[in-house]
């Protein structure tokens, strides 16, 4: 007999990790004999092309209410619907945000369903405001997608048996990235644009500003903030090294002539651009944050510097510089490999089938 799954996605923009993750994990799943995935979205979402083709497998409210009062009251409804109707032979429902697990939860006692509820939070939870630890209590599982939310959820007392770490996949290819034949140090950076909060742009500037080594930046990304991050590249005299790009359609394609992709995030769960990048053999020099980095980066495809230390990143990006031949596109390549979509799917698999062995719920 199959194992039954729902994930129910948060209202969410239809361009974000999170939608790629939860489409992957359908689509894998689509004609697997063992397991059957369904996707369930209660309050729809900004834009629905991330979909694609999955017409199978799916409960999708097309909701075109825009007052977030109103389409929070019309999610809850079509939740409390799919509960009452479409899980009678589900067995384990996956909550993508620590309110739809509370929600979930209530429910399940209320109306005696009998699934796994499992929380699959893709934030550091120290750092989000709409990410509650008392609420993702309230789960019989976890999924971690990087160790350093695990470590935070056994912080919180969620026991280290009842936590999966799967980490997030990526997608094999044989593409790679040309790195630069000059002696500059040809960085990139791809993201949203913000000088402060979480992408921390403003301390890459004020590193490359303290640089006293040919160097130059590509960037890559848009955001709110694009004026003011080239306002402040010119307050520090280096808008002449920085290729404002904008937002470029399917990126990896365009870019080369690379020597290393650079992150100074604040917070994350798990970078995936990181994960892109050494994928195509591209090393890395990244901040490390509280979750997601460290799980990434090592001596073989890269650095790490601490958060709000420019100094130290100056010195990364010193000895990066020394030893930007030193990386070789196949060693780096090999670092991504317990990333990859095959190992990810049997992780994934394991725990599912893991937790289909237990009898009987306690709920929480």
């Amino acid at each position: 007999m199959k194992i039954k799954v729902d994930i129910l996605v948060p209202y969410l923009s239809g361009q974000g990790g999170m939608e790629t993750v939860a489409k992957k994990v359908a689509e894998f799943y689509n004609e697997n004999r063992e397991i059957e995935v369904r996707l369930v979205i209660p309050q729809g979402t900004i834009r629905k092309e991330w979909i694609g083709d999955i017409t199978n497998n799916i409960l999708y409210n097309d909701s075109k209410l825009k007052i977030k009062s109103f389409r929070n009251l019309g999610g809850l409804l079509y939740l409390i619907n799919y509960l009452i109707f479409h899980t009678r032979d589900t067995d384990v429902v996956i909550g993508m945000s620590s309110r739809l697990v509370r929600i979930i939860s209530i429910y399940r006692r209320v109306l005696k369903k009998n699934f796994f509820l499992v929380s699959w939070i893709h934030f550091s939870i120290d750092h989000e405001d709409a990410v509650r630890i008392k609420d993702i209590k309230k789960a019989d599982y976890h999924l971690a997608i990087s160790s350093g939310i695990k470590r935070q959820l056994t912080r919180e007392g969620i026991p280290s048996n009842k936590i999966k770490l799967i980490y997030n996949p990526v997608e094999k290819t044989d593409e790679s990235i040309s790195r630069s034949k000059s002696n500059t140090l040809e960085l990139l950076y791809m993201g949203r644009v913000m000088l402060d909060g979480q992408k921390n742009l403003r301390e890459l500037f004020l590193a490359l500003s303290k640089l006293e080594i040919p160097w130059h930046l590509k960037l890559v990304g848009d955001g709110k903030q694009m004026q003011n991050a080239q306002e402040l590249a010119k307050e520090l005299s280096i808008k002449n090294k920085i290729d404002f790009c904008g937002w470029l359609q399917d990126p990896w394609k365009q870019i080369t002539n690379v020597d290393y992709l650079i992150l100074t995030s604040k917070y994350e769960g798990l970078p995936m651009v990181l994960i892109e990048a050494i994928e195509r053999g591209l090393p890395c020099i990244a901040a490390n944050c509280p979750t997601g980095p460290e799980d990434i980066i090592n001596e073989r495809n890269g650095y790490l510097y601490e958060v709000g230390n420019i100094k130290s990143l100056v010195n990364k990006l010193i000895i990066a510089h020394k030893n930007k031949y030193k990386y070789r596109k196949n060693t780096v390549k090999d670092t991504a490999t317990k990333f990859l979509e095959e190992n990810y799917f049997a992780r994934l698999t394991e725990f599912f089938k893991e937790i289909k062995k237990n009898k009987g719920i306690k709920y929480l």
